[in-house]
């Protein structure tokens, strides 16, 4: 697959290298999207220190292993290499990102979005972060008197998102604001 070097594209966080995995330079990952989908070998990958500097990577093999990702990168072939790279940002090109199932979101794509009151139909905030919890997200939405409400990520409180027009409409309870 050829890439289109005239347009420009946006390097996307995907992950964070939390630790060496073995003596044999792989690496674990805490996934964004829970998933290796985005981690496929042969790829480029870009990764980000705690300064900001960058180095480039190519994917020798990704899999999923319990609840993290186990990466292994060409090049980095002991412990102390992969023990090395803790703690950096895992970057991709936009346009590698892999195609999601109906009804699950990239968090990029939900955050900043309008947030309307399924009961009354009106604009009650903006979704400022997705947190990402063990049991289900959790969406923190900023009304414009600065006051914030977080909210379960689930069908009983997100009653519809839709990406094209930028609206989250969510079926508030008593005492969420």
């Amino acid at each position: 697959m050829e890439k289109d070097l005239t347009k420009k594209t946006e390097m996307v966080e995907i992950g964070k290298i939390i630790g060496a995995h073995g003596i044999r330079g792989e690496v674990r990952v805490f996934a964004h999207s829970g998933s290796a989908d985005n981690l496929r070998k042969g790829m480029e990958i870009t990764l980000r220190d705690a300064a900001g500097r960058t180095s480039s990577h190519r994917v020798g093999k990704a899999g999923m292993h319990g609840r993290v990702v186990l990466l292994k990168l060409d090049g980095t072939d002991d412990r102390n290499a992969a023990e090395a790279l803790t703690g950096r940002t895992i970057l991709i090109d936009e346009s590698e990102l892999a195609e999601l199932p109906e009804d699950t979101y990239y968090l990029r794509d939900l955050e900043g979005m309008a947030v309307f009151d399924a009961a009354t139909g009106d604009e009650t905030g903006v979704l400022t972060e997705v947190i990402q919890g063990p049991a289900q997200d959790v969406y923190r939405i900023r009304r414009p008197d600065g006051k914030e409400a977080l909210v379960p990520a689930v069908k009983e409180f997100i009653k519809e998102i839709d990406t094209g027009s930028g609206r989250i409409t969510i079926r508030f309870i008593d005492g969420m604001f």
